[in-house]
């Protein structure tokens, strides 16, 4: 489980202490079911191979389709598994490798029947003996590291629990597979989810002083870099849609060709290098990025804490500054990713929920577009309609077309890797229907007073290693009559649309989030830790709703 995890990863792995670690989860798991069952030795066993292997299918399962350890977290997301498509995505997960679990259950099985029971407090104290050797050896090895009475005193003095949750916080792969499962993903995770931290007088005016300078340092902008009246703004939010799609052809075929005729479209800005800054929320980062300009937290889902707090977001301040209408039309249903619940607090007065038990939840791109167009003229102006799609969502094992009934219109070199033409198809799909509803603007005369915004929720994950390609993300600014030439044209983060968005609306607001303005003259793509730790005190500690 810690190699489907964390080697796969891809990051440097120096064991370390960790096979100790390792060895004692199991350990004090055994311990654990011979106290509950009195000593019954097979007994405890049995339990104890079955909470084993349930603990390691989750996090299996959890870790090959998020690249990261299952975590309580993910049990407040059950609603995303309303309808039954989910199960579609099992069979992906299966590896070669998952039948050393069924050798190792024939194997348990075996010795289980030529175990003899035994009931006996000894079986308990049998197991607490090895656990408390086990312990002195690993004390012993520390014995061997000091070398004066203040490395005693350290040692003596140091918060173990305090350290390991705060590796946990900043790097919640690491801590868990260098210190064991049950040290860390359980103590901390409970922990966690138990104590909403509560920010000090120093910590929130750490946070009013970056507020305050980031102010100060902002660059005049022009009357030019303004939206001129209140046009209709559609911001398409694409699934996992990566820069390096508008790139590809196949044999002089574009995979996006009505993507990549926006991206011509005069004074239309286009910056197809954009650095994710997604954490544990996935497709929901993207909206706390976009919408509120906070940083996500890496290790934890971020949206929990959203739904609970006072937030500054962009359609907030657009409504209540601008008189502007706003939606959000959702492929799946309102529960999904929290998403009724964080609407309501970035400031989205209307859901349009596509998902339903006709689509199992799961409304494809296709069926989006063309209830759009029926959904569209009755939406009240000016308006801000943002529009997920789902269609391009992993896994990318099965022929998604041929599913839709359609055919691949690619040659694909034998190059390359089978999922990532499966994906391509899938890009490939998204940006007809995505066309379709563009020239469907075009044709009611909608189009020229509607700013058309497209972007990424997120990359691939480890598309870089899987696919070969690079997982930058595009964004794609049209009908805003802003020169493209007032944008920043190098590289930029996801939580500099909100200030730029702030500034093209002429929208007031202390709040400028964690990135920069890409109007600005002085912007920096630079993201220091002292930012992320900032925008983790916000999430974490409901700043805004402590702030006056």
């Amino acid at each position: 489980m810690h190699y489907e995890v964390y080697v796969t990863h891809y990051t440097p792995f120096a064991c370390g202490m960790a096979f100790y670690y390792w060895g004692m989860d199991i350990i004090v798991i055994l311990f654990f079911f011979n106290l509950v069952t009195w000593g019954r030795r097979k007994l405890a066993f049995i339990l104890s191979f079955c909470f084993l292997n349930i603990f390691v299918l989750v996090n299996i399962g959890y870790s090959r389709f998020f690249n990261q350890y299952f975590n309580f977290d993910v049990l407040g997301n059950s609603s995303n598994f309303q309808g039954t498509w989910w199960l579609t995505y099992l069979p992906q997960a299966f590896r070669w490798s998952d039948i050393l679990l069924i050798i190792t259950t024939v194997l348990f099985i075996y010795g289980l029947r030529k175990q003899k029971d035994n009931h006996s407090y000894k079986n308990i104290l049998g197991v607490f003996s090895i656990y408390v050797f086990c312990y002195l050896c690993y004390i012993g090895s520390r014995v061997t590291l000091w070398h004066s009475v203040d490395d005693i005193k350290i040692w003596l003095s140091t918060n173990y629990g305090e350290d390991l949750h705060h590796k946990y916080k900043f790097n919640q792969e690491y801590a868990i597979v260098h210190k064991g499962i049950v040290r860390t993903q359980i103590y901390c995770n409970i922990r966690w989810m138990s104590h909403k931290q509560k920010l000090s007088t120093a910590e929130i005016n750490k946070i009013k002083l970056y507020i305050e300078v980031s102010n100060q340092k902002l660059s005049k902008l022009s009357d030019s870099s303004f939206v001129k009246g209140k046009p209709n703004i559609v911001f398409i939010m694409v699934e996992s849609y990566m820069a390096a799609v508008s790139k590809t052809t196949i044999n002089g075929k574009e995979i996006t060709p009505n993507l990549n005729a926006l991206m011509k479209e005069k004074d239309g800005y286009v910056n197809l290098s954009m650095t994710s800054n997604r954490g544990s929320g996935v497709s929901s980062d993207a909206q706390i990025s976009y919408f509120t300009g906070l940083l996500p937290i890496k290790n934890e889902i971020a949206v929990t804490r959203i739904i609970k707090n006072k937030v500054i977001a962009f359609p907030k301040l657009l409504h209540e500054q601008k008189g502007y209408h706003t939606y959000i039309t959702l492929p799946t249903g309102k529960n999904f990713w929290h998403q009724e619940e964080a609407n309501i607090k970035y400031g989205i007065d209307n859901v349009i929920e596509l998902g339903n038990k006709t689509n199992d939840f799961f409304c494809q791109d296709e069926e989006l577009f063309k209830n759009l167009k029926q959904i569209t003229p009755t939406l009240k102006k000016p308006y801000l309609n943002i529009i997920l799609t789902l269609s391009m969502h992993g896994g990318y094992d099965d022929d998604f077309l041929k599913e839709q009934n359609k055919k691949s219109p690619f040659n694909y070199p034998n190059s390359y890797p089978m999922i990532f033409r499966h994906y391509l198809d899938k890009c490939y799909y998204t940006d007809a229907q995505i066309g379709q509803y563009i020239n469907y603007l075009k044709k009611s005369k909608q189009y020229n007073n509607t700013i058309i915004l497209i972007c990424s929720d997120h990359e691939v994950p480890e598309a870089s290693n899987q696919m070969g390609c690079s997982e930058d993300l595009p964004i794609v600014l049209l009908n805003s009559h802003i020169a493209k030439n007032k944008f920043y044209p190098g590289r930029i983060n996801q939580i500099d649309l909100y200030p730029t968005l702030l500034d093209m609306f002429g929208l007031n607001s202390k709040w400028r989030g964690m990135g920069n303005s890409l109007l600005r003259e002085d912007y920096n793509n630079k993201i220091t830790p002292e930012k992320r730790h900032i925008s983790s005190m916000i999430i974490n500690g409901d700043y805004f709703s402590l702030s006056k």
